[in-house]
């Protein structure tokens, strides 16, 4: 059995939700990358969300269609009041390693979702933004461009970026119980 001292605290699901907790002491810039983390993650679940609408109307799945809608306008409302979100800020930082590069398209997209999916989520302009940068990245493989007649499972990435969380968990867990 485990010492008391070397079980890990329940870490949540996310690390912005596990930086609140009271033994999770980090360091002022690494609590500033998590924040940032967190605000990258809301602006672009939204993304996420009409991404998955424009599936299930594509595939004419009224069920999706339905939930979708409704999680697009849960977030809408969520991110309403969020000013941080809005302000001129960059949503990425510069890469300390040359090796990571964020591509320029990738850029303009997120600017871009900034501007106009805060304002009007499923609005014409930004339906289009997500078609085009999903036929851009996919290319032929866009799941927009096949016939409605294939088959979609109802689900391309709607949850919110954790950043491979889950992992850092597991890896703090096995630190600790092989002290």
């Amino acid at each position: 059995m485990a010492k008391a001292e070397n079980v890990v605290p329940r870490l949540k699901e996310t690390p912005w939700e596990s930086m609140k907790h009271p033994d999770l002491r980090l360091p002022k810039d690494l609590q500033a990358d998590i924040q940032q983390a967190e605000q990258f993650s809301t602006l672009m679940h939204g993304a996420q969300l009409l991404y998955n609408l424009l599936l299930s109307e594509h595939f004419q799945q009224e069920q999706n269609k339905e939930k979708y809608q409704k999680q697009l306008t849960n977030w809408s409302n969520v991110v309403a009041d969020r000013t941080d979100l809005r302000s001129e800020s960059p949503l990425w930082p510069i890469p300390k390693d040359q090796r990571h590069k964020i591509r320029e398209a990738a850029k303009i997209f997120v600017t871009n979702w900034r501007e106009v999916g805060l304002d009007d989520p499923s609005g014409d302009k930004a339906r289009e933004l997500v078609r085009a940068r999903q036929a851009q990245v996919k290319l032929s493989n866009s799941k927009l461009q096949k016939p409605a007649t294939d088959e979609w499972g109802g689900n391309s990435g709607s949850t919110k970026l954790t950043f491979r969380w889950s992992n850092v968990v597991r890896f703090i867990q096995d630190i600790k119980s092989a002290k």
